[in-house]
């Protein structure tokens, strides 16, 4: 059996592995979990604190963390229990297939992370002209009362969504671009 005294006088047991019992300095406070609620906590408490530090852990290799820097567009991967790392841009991290398990991570962390489209941030009001599926263009508004595209003229569509993946590129036509 271990235990742990927190800074709040709260005691945590854990017996064999299977029980955790955390016990205050009031006696009529003492709560117990088995093992899969000692394994969700943890998980919990892990992620809330990556959370806090601004670090991603990867889900299929929790070892490795990436800390995203905005300003130098760059990706550090960690390799926590050595405290190794590499760092990536997003376009030079290599194909799948190649590389390591820091290359592996990075892949997963941009994935998760996609690079943001112009169009995502299109205001109330403007028009846009929309690529669809790689070829159809046809000019939309957005929509005063949400984060949609609503055509202007068009036989089929009537709304689409700001974040949808059917639009590969678009342009804002107004208001124009200030010269």
């Amino acid at each position: 059996m271990s235990t742990f005294t927190a800074s709040n006088g709260a005691k945590v047991h854990i017996s064999g592995g299977d029980w955790l019992t955390a016990v205050s300095t009031d006696p009529d406070w003492n709560v117990s979990f088995g093992t899969h609620a000692i394994d969700a906590l943890r998980e919990f408490f892990l992620r809330e604190r990556d959370d806090e530090l601004g670090r991603w852990r990867d889900p299929q290799f929790p070892e490795f963390v990436a800390y995203w820097h905005p300003v130098l567009s760059k990706l550090t991967v960690i390799w926590e229990p050595q405290g190794g790392s590499t760092e990536f841009k997003r376009d030079d991290v290599p194909p799948p297939g190649s590389g390591g398990l820091p290359e592996a991570v990075a892949r997963a962390y941009f994935d998760a992370h996609p690079e943001p489209k112009p169009w995502h941030d299109a205001k109330p009001g403007e028009v846009w002209v929309l690529t669809v599926d790689g070829s159809e263009e046809f000019p939309c508004s957005v929509s005063p009362s949400g984060p949609d595209f609503e055509p202007i003229a068009h036989p089929v569509w009537a709304t689409l969504a700001r974040g949808s993946d059917r639009i590969t590129s678009a342009r804002r036509i107004w208001p124009e671009e200030p010269s």
